[in-house]
């Protein structure tokens, strides 16, 4: 398992994100915002769309959800969805 310090805010931007990756993982050269976020996007989606058939169609009319979505990223880069 990959054991890394993150500052203590417990969020950040993704361009802060990308220039933490930048500086610990030099030999990578990992691009964060065109790979990881691209499909954390991707994983967005298809829990949205996988519930969509289930809201009452007699109340979407003026309606509308919120959602927040956590993920965790692991020593390869992939983004999982908790």
């Amino acid at each position: 398992m990959l054991s890394i310090i993150i500052p203590l805010k417990l969020k950040i931007s993704y361009e802060d994100f990308q220039k933490y990756v930048d500086t610990s993982f030099k030999k990578k050269k990992y691009d964060f915002l065109h790979k990881t976020l691209r499909k954390m996007k991707e994983i967005a989606l298809l829990a949205v769309e996988s519930t969509y058939s289930l809201l009452d169609p007699s109340r979407k009319e003026n309606n509308f959800e919120l959602i927040g979505l956590d993920f965790m990223i692991d020593e390869n880069f992939r983004p999982w969805l908790i």
